[in-house]
């Protein structure tokens, strides 16, 4: 039992409290830091910090854990591994940025800032629901066994959405830096689209083709009824990741229509599968015409901003 009257487990219980909220703190200073490399074009650095931030963790937190200091060694290792990464990144910052002074802020205008947040916000908002609700509503909408058929088969999914984000993380501030000097940027939005449509696509039908296999792989599990839901993520989510390029790109020319039509995707989404769900199909079937319809919208969107360019 924790309490003051023992002490050990007391002060074992507050110290868990303390470095958590100590990790908390440096995972919210940490993307300010990681978004100025970013901006910079520092994609090395970013390669460099992102590895180093990986090993760390791995090396710290089973160190500490082998010497025996259990839940609270692997936490203080990551909470050390995510200190010192982001020492590395402010060493890492163009000294231009160093020097920079707050009025830099005046100049850009903060009401500008604001309304970027929100469009921010929201567009993330509406992706996160388009591939994440559908689980939620799956698990209150069909037994435990079916939700977990859908839940094993949507980690195949997952792998494809979250393989081309490399992509994004380059393409955002090329995009925005053509941007602000006037220059064309369709081109960019191409090569983005291409190199994750190569990426998504051969993935996808790899694991359309083996799908036995790389749920083996990826969760042990080979259930009959997980493996023949594969298929339906792979293509939603292959859409799903180009449609996120549509989304950093619009996102990167200050254009916000975009944002609108994600919410309403998702909106219709989460009232489509909620009110019709008979089979994991039909929801998937509900996935699949989101993600081609938003695509199809990037497209269309993408064309319209050219021709008003």
């Amino acid at each position: 039992m924790i309490s003051p009257r023992n002490p050990e487990s007391f002060f074992a219980a507050h110290s868990l409290i303390v470095i958590t909220g100590c990790i908390l703190f440096i995972s919210i200073v940490s993307p300010l830091i990681m978004g100025v490399l970013q901006g910079s074009q520092r994609f090395l650095a970013i390669s460099i910090n992102v590895v180093f931030s990986s090993l760390s963790k791995l090396v710290f937190g089973v160190m500490l854990v082998i010497l025996g200091f259990g839940v609270m060694g692997a936490l203080f290792g990551l909470g050390l591994s995510i200190f010192l990464a982001l020492l590395l990144a402010i060493f890492q910052l163009p000294r231009e940025v160093v020097k920079a002074h707050a009025g830099c802020l005046e100049k850009l205008g903060m009401q500008s800032i604001y309304k970027y947040y929100i469009a921010v916000f929201l567009s993330s908002l509406g992706c996160m629901i388009l591939t994440i609700g559908d689980v939620i509503l799956v698990k209150h909408f069909f037994s435990p066994e079916y939700a977990g058929f859908y839940s094993v088969a949507q980690m195949t999914g997952k792998m494809i959405l979250f393989l081309p984000a490399v992509v994004s993380i380059v393409l955002f501030p090329k995009i925005s830096d053509a941007f602000s000097q006037g220059q064309p940027t369709e081109q960019l939005l191409k090569k983005g689209l291409l190199v994750v449509g190569v990426l998504c696509g051969s993935l996808s039908i790899f694991c359309s083709l083996f799908p036995g296999l790389v749920l083996k792989i990826l969760t042990r599990q080979e259930a009959m009824q997980a493996v023949s839901l594969v298929p339906f993520f792979c293509i939603a989510m292959t859409f799903y990741a180009l449609v996120n390029q549509f989304m950093v790109y619009n996102l990167a020319i200050h254009q916000f229509r975009f944002t609108v039509y994600l919410l309403l995707a998702s909106l219709s989404q989460l009232v489509l599968i909620s009110l019709f769900h008979p089979n994991l199909p039909v929801v998937l079937f509900f996935l699949i015409a989101s993600s081609l319809g938003l695509f199809l919208l990037g497209c269309w969107e993408a064309a319209r901003v050219k021709i008003g360019s």
